[in-house]
């Protein structure tokens, strides 16, 4: 079910029916090499072809991201590309991608992290739904607050330090 054939398969469907390999000189929905070009677009169509990613699936970005596009400006990976494409110049030049913690910071910063994810999603839904209001600077700025009331600081502090002992 991992293997390179079920996965475009499970993507794209039946070789050769669905989709095929590009032409060398084919350009994708990014405007990089293409690797995939659709023959039959059964994405959201019922059809007995493909699961629709709903198996074990190992994305590879040479066949998800190289797909040629054929000059369908409603089609809607061409249209996701498209955005994709206006933050690619906001890309970070460096990122984290994880730190690990030793028991003791992460027993005093468990509750802190429980809490800052209750935060987002409970002030999502207040800003959503009218609640709050998110043009007002000052519910704006008691949103920003209750992030150091609940210990933002201690977390940054924490994280820095294990992100410290990682990069030496």
């Amino acid at each position: 079910m991992l293997s390179e054939e079920a996965s475009l398969m499970g993507r794209y469907g039946e070789y050769g029916v669905d989709w095929e390999f590009a032409d060398e000189g084919e350009i994708s929905i990014y405007g990089t090499p293409a690797t995939i070009r659709i023959i039959n677009q059964i994405w959201n169509t019922p059809q007995n072809k493909h699961l629709v990613q709903i198996v074990p699936y190992v994305s590879r970005p040479r066949f998800s991201g190289g797909v040629t596009w054929d000059g369908n400006v409603t089609d809607g990976e061409y249209m996701n590309a498209q955005a994709a494409l206006q933050y690619k110049n906001f890309e970070p030049k460096e990122y984290l991608d994880i730190l690990i913690f030793t028991p003791d910071e992460e027993r005093q910063i468990q509750d802190i992290r429980l809490n800052i994810e209750n935060l987002v999603i409970e002030t999502i839904i207040d800003f959503v739904t009218g609640v709050r209001d998110i043009h007002n600077d000052e519910e704006w700025m008691n949103y920003i607050k209750e992030f150091e009331d609940i210990g933002l600081g201690t977390f940054l502090q924490t994280a820095q330090t294990a992100h410290n002992r990682r990069t030496k």
